[in-house]
């Protein structure tokens, strides 16, 4: 049995209507759209999330927070595919059935599935 999402992981926090607004890093997080990925890494309090919320603005996008407790791999696909049903409810369904499986797919097959 796989145990209830918290929707407090899932939810982008909200703008604030004072922010110190940073064009050379949005200016690098546009860019990294065209990459696979992009991260945004610096120790806690440094406003990463304050960052990409801001840069984000009122886009639409996915959002999930992780803590120590996702790194069990069921756990992160699970809040992951539920981050991505926010955008697209359909998106991860057949992902989700797979996560069922014993033993777990590979993460190749997950992300194909995708």
């Amino acid at each position: 049995m796989t145990s209830p999402l918290l929707q407090t992981k899932l939810r982008r926090p909200a703008l604030r209507p004072v922010r110190v607004e940073r064009p050379a890093l949005y200016a690098h997080l546009t860019t990294g759209q065209l990459q696979k990925l992009t991260l945004v890494v610096a120790p806690a309090g440094f406003g990463k999330t304050a960052l990409v919320s801001g840069w984000l603005g009122e886009r639409p996008a996915g959002w999930l927070a992780l803590d120590g407790a996702d790194n069990e791999p069921a756990r992160f696909w699970r809040y992951l595919i539920a981050a991505l049903q926010t955008l697209a409810a359909p998106v991860g369904v057949t992902a989700l059935a797979m996560l069922g499986a014993n033993p777990p797919p590979p993460p190749e097959a997950l992300l194909t599935s995708l």
